[in-house]
């Protein structure tokens, strides 16, 4: 290794040869400007992503200017995250993933990219795209937030719309006073960043996997270059350009969810379990308009006063969300049960896991592009003839419906009608849709497969986004990416299961707050009560077993009454350990599944497991005895030691019942 002090000893004397040889720049002379598109290396966002601390992970900017034609004015950073292949000799076309929205993000949630089998011959990239995630600037920031907090307001459904338009507007005047153009972000320039970056990145020819949002630029891409520079493409969930997107969210909400009902009445256990759910949803949405339950959660950013009121309109925009995430399917069904119950629990629960995601998404910067590009081929009377195909649902469905007069209002720049028309390319294209997926149907995705000259169709039986849904989805994308001209073996599809449906469970209430407290939004107290009681034992148990070996290896008898003491706390400690190891394992088993079914409990049987610390207090009750009988034979320092172990582990125990299990 070289010494710093030689390093920077050698820098120096490189500095000033180069001085020496070189004339200095005349002061007068501004510094020339850097070219743009540009790529900056940077360290990757570990602190705030902790998953982006992968070995041979590089980070960046893509340095582009707002507008192509004013390329020295505004300047934007897009956060590009390359990911690299798991092959010592990487094929040299990548996978750049575009992410949904308008207002999504990529680079902040990595996690499922790490173990993507894309990776396997090839590097994978992320990009923020502008305004969202790790790029800068931001576009109004707060305004997801803000928008939420409108929501969750005791409004009737559609009685929103007013206060949402009104902090709309009031960050279309912020952009507008800070000098953004608000024509300069749409999919079109978009499109254009990405093109910049795989020319700064020198790749010659790369694979589009775009999911959602990312489909429609994934499509103006193809549109823009022709298919150059090009080697595959994959639209999952598709998001075309001619879409009725605004028109049609009541009908496309309300078929997903009678293909979900359908798929319910088709499992024996489900139907038997949930006769009628369709009815029974019916029946809670119905209650909801007249009798609005309120729910209280620990306050977070989004909702500073932990209140949110639970109306029509919110049970509707939760279904649509959950219908997103096939993974949600098992529980929904007993979510909705819980419901026409009005288990206030349940409700709160739900509610602030809906206020936690509900943020996510910029506001901002999907207000700014789907008014540009979207706004101006929706009609409203067309909207008005789908509700009629279900009144009820379009009575309470009424959040999407603040976005026409919003972009009334926003700006008067619209697309070209060019960009609303089918996109007719030939590159090898892959089009998956999901059966349940309540925004994209996949009678888009089919139709998008028809317009394209080389394409095929895949429908799988998920919800919004098949890739992140299903391993036969990633098995299938992977086979296309390796081999775009290959016949594709999509066999796996018919094997998929149906949902695992959640139809006998032990309420638990507190095993959401576990599972939040422990990982999702980390509480100190909660960590330091299970980690910090969990260690401290291990610890205590430790010592004493270094101990006993020290006294066999010295010859040391140890009496045998402490002996019979000792080995009663011993049971004590590791019922306590075990039971807290074993209950934590269920509950992030339960998490895994999907965090949603932690805010009703866990499964039947699982009550056998909550008997364990019952039967430590009473092996605690029968060591607390013998500890009392020890106290004049056992020395002064083991029988504390005995007594602060014994007491650790009682305390432990009692947590059991301290929390709501």
């Amino acid at each position: 290794m070289v010494r710093p002090a030689i390093l920077c000893a050698a820098l120096l004397l490189g500095a000033a040869g180069a001085w020496a040889q070189e004339p200095a720049p005349d002061a007068s002379e501004p510094a020339p400007a850097q070219a743009v598109p540009r790529f900056e290396d940077t360290e990757c966002w570990v602190e705030q992503t902790p998953a982006l601390d992968l070995p041979g992970i590089r980070c960046g900017y893509l340095v582009v200017p707002e507008r192509r034609e004013a390329p020295d004015e505004r300047l934007l950073r897009l956060a590009v995250a390359i990911l690299p292949s798991r092959s010592a000799e990487p094929l040299p076309d990548p996978v750049l993933y575009l992410h949904g929205g308008p207002g999504g993000f990529a680079i902040g949630s990595p996690v499922s990219w790490i173990a993507s089998p894309l990776r396997d011959d090839r590097e994978l990239i992320l990009l923020d795209q502008r305004g969202v995630g790790f790029s800068e600037p931001k576009l109004c920031p707060d305004l997801s937030v803000q928008d939420f907090r409108v929501m969750a307001g005791d409004h009737a459904p559609g009685d929103e719309i007013p206060e949402r338009i009104a902090v709309a507007e009031a960050c279309r005047d912020e952009l507008l006073a800070d000098g953004f153009d608000l024509s300069a972000w749409n999919s079109t320039t978009s499109g254009l960043d990405v093109e910049d970056l795989r020319q700064v990145l020198g790749i010659e020819e790369w694979n589009l996997l775009g999911v959602s949002y990312g489909t429609r630029l994934a499509l103006g891409i193809m549109r823009a270059t022709n298919g150059e520079g090009l080697r595959s493409v994959i639209l999952d969930s598709a998001y075309p350009p001619w879409a009725p997107a605004w028109d049609s969210k009541t009908p496309d909400f309300a078929r997903a969810l009678n293909e979900f009902f359908k798929a319910c009445e088709a499992d024996q256990a489900c139907d038997k379990a949930y006769p009628d759910l369709r009815g029974r949803f019916r029946e809670a949405l119905a209650r909801l308009v007249d009798e609005p339950a309120t729910s209280r959660i620990p306050p977070n950013a989004a909702l500073p006063d932990g209140v949110l009121v639970n109306n029509a309109q919110d049970l509707a925009i939760t279904l649509h969300q959950l219908l997103y995430d096939s993974r949600t399917y098992g529980a929904l069904p007993l979510l909705i049960d819980e419901f026409v119950a009005r288990n206030e629990s349940v409700a709160s629960h739900v509610a602030e896991v809906m206020s936690l995601r509900g943020t996510a998404l910029s506001r901002g910067v999907n207000l700014i592009v789907e008014c540009y590009e979207r706004a101006p081929f929706q009609r409203r009377v067309r909207q008005a003839r789908y509700d009629e195909t279900d009144p009820l649902i379009a009575e309470v469905h009424t959040y999407f419906d603040a976005d026409y007069d919003v972009c009334a209002a926003w700006s008067d720049k619209r697309a070209r009608d060019r960009e609303a028309r089918p996109v007719r390319v030939d590159v090898p294209t892959l089009v998956m849709g999901g059966r349940f997926d309540p925004i994209t149907p996949p009678e888009w995705g089919e139709r998008v497969s028809r317009t394209l000259p080389d394409a095929r169709f895949l429908e799988f039986p998920v919800g919004h986004g098949a890739y992140r849904s299903h391993a036969c989805a990633r098995q299938v994308a992977g086979d296309f990416v390796d081999d775009p001209a290959a016949i594709l073996d999509a066999r796996c599809i018919d094997r998929m299961p149906p949902p695992d449906y959640w139809t006998r469970v032990r309420h638990s209430p507190d095993t959401w707050t576990l599972l939040r407290g422990l990982a999702l939004v980390p509480d100190l107290k909660i960590q330091a009560a299970l980690g910090g009681g969990l260690l401290l034992l291990l610890v205590g148990v430790a010592g004493f077993g270094i101990r006993r070996v020290s006294h066999r290896v010295s010859g040391k008898a140890v009496p045998l009454p402490q002996l019979s003491a000792h080995r009663l706390v011993l049971g004590t400690v590791w019922t306590a350990v075990a039971f807290w190891v074993a209950f934590l394992a269920l509950v992030f088993w339960v998490g895994a599944r999907h965090s949603l079914l932690a805010v009703v409990g866990l499964p039947v049987g699982s009550h056998v497991l909550l008997w364990v610390p019952i039967l430590g207090l009473a092996l605690a009750a029968a060591a607390a005895l013998r500890l009392w009988n020890d106290w004049d034979d056992a020395p002064l320092g083991r029988w504390c030691a005995d007594a602060g172990l014994w007491l650790a582990a009682v305390l432990m125990l009692g947590l059991r019942f301290a929390f709501d299990l």
